[in-house]
Formats: C-alpha cells, structure tokens, sequence
C-alpha cells in the first residue's frame, strides 16, 4: 500500500471522513492522476486529498474556511492552464458524493492548477 493510500485509509479510520468523503477522495485520487498523467501514488496528490478531507468534514459541519485572497484567485485564473484546471474541477465536483461550497471550490482550483503547474514545469511545458 502506498503513502498516500495509506493517508486516506487513516482519515477514514480518525472518523476525518465519513464512507462517502472516502470514496470521494478515492475518485480524486483516480481522476486527477489520470488527468495529470502521474501515479495514483504521487505524493503531489497528498495536499490535495487531505485539504478535500478537511473541506467535506467543514462542510457536514456547516463550518466556513476562510476565503482565497483575491490576487491567489487572479494568478489562477490568468494561467494559461485555466481552461484545463477548471475542466478537472467541475470534472471532480460532478463525481462527488459530497458538496464543496464556493470558496472550497476557489481551494480545489489551486490546488489542481499548482498540481498541473508542477507537472508541467517537471515535463519542461512551455507554458509552466
């Protein structure tokens, strides 16, 4: 088992997550790997997943997360990846069990274009 299956197994069994946040994650874990063309054990995956973990047991909680300032928001969205990060998104947020409000949804963003990003920069993308 990896290090990063073995994450989502403890968060789990802590009770972080419920069955449903668990097979959420399992679905991050598949989708943006494949989406990313790295490995579903890539440890690049790791802050993705637990913020997600922290941001479903925010949201049965009815608990806010303080927003993204507004340029962390800009920087993303003026990427030259956008089109992609936000395909992945809306991709992972259809596939969920559970709902991200608006300002996780701002989170789920950077994390994947910071993912995509590294990805890109370690292949030697232009775009990076």
């Amino acid at each position: 088992m990896g290090e990063l299956t073995e994450r989502i197994e403890t968060l789990r069994s802590l009770g972080v997550v419920d069955e449903a946040g668990y097979r959420d994650l399992r679905r991050v874990v598949s989708l943006v790997s494949e989406a990313c063309g790295i490995g579903a054990e890539d440890e690049r995956l790791a802050p993705l997943a637990t913020h997600l973990a922290a941001a479903f047991g925010r949201g049965s909680n009815g608990e806010a997360v303080c927003p993204l300032g507004p340029q962390v928001l800009a920087d993303v969205k003026g990427s030259p990846l956008y089109p992609r990060i936000v395909e992945i998104c809306d991709a992972l947020t259809r596939s969920f069990e559970n709902s991200l409000s608006e300002d996780e949804r701002d989170f789920l963003l950077v994390h994947v274009g910071g993912l995509l990003a590294a990805v890109q920069a370690q292949e030697g993308g232009e775009d990076s």
